[in-house]
């Protein structure tokens, strides 16, 4: 897994560079002791075989073997090790489960994700403020349709 500068001994610790998607990762515990390590998303000795969509980390299967989801040792975001294999969780599809496909929060015109932190836009009488859709003002209530300044008579006002 050394790079092309070569190495002072026979292991990934003795690298002076890693080669192509790989990166010195060091030691728990041991600051001066760094290995050459696969980023993620790809696997094998040196780093050339790459991860189904659905895995963050995978081990290598072996010498012509492809890579598969049994493969995974951790999942992307929005997937989950089910039954050895990384698959999306609900409402998430895709190759790599980055597409949302469930409800968007009532703040948000189109999302990515359901909370008002993933709207594509915000609705009428809403603003993307502090990362995500809130109501103006004088507006509020689920759908930012409820006027705060136009409050209901009280009986003695009748």
């Amino acid at each position: 897994m050394c790079g092309d500068a070569g190495c002072t001994g026979i292991t990934t610790e003795d690298c002076l560079n890693c080669v192509a998607r790989a990166e010195f990762v060091y030691k728990p515990g041991d600051p001066d002791c760094k290995y050459c390590q696969c980023v993620a998303g790809w696997t094998g000795d040196d780093c050339t075989k790459k991860c189904d969509l659905t895995c963050h980390v995978c081990s290598d299967p072996g010498v012509g073997l492809d890579v598969t989801p049994s493969d995974c040792v951790s999942c992307t975001d929005h997937a989950e090790m089910v039954g050895g294999a990384c698959q999306c969780l609900p409402y998430w599809d895709g190759p790599n489960c980055s597409h949302y496909t469930g409800d968007c929060n009532s703040l948000c015109n189109g999302c990515n994700g359901p909370t008002a932190a993933d709207c594509d836009y915000c609705i009428v009488h809403a603003s993307w403020r502090a990362g995500f859709c809130t109501c103006d003002y004088p507006y509020a209530g689920e759908k930012c349709n409820d006027r705060l300044d136009q409050q209901a008579p009280t009986p003695a006002q009748q």
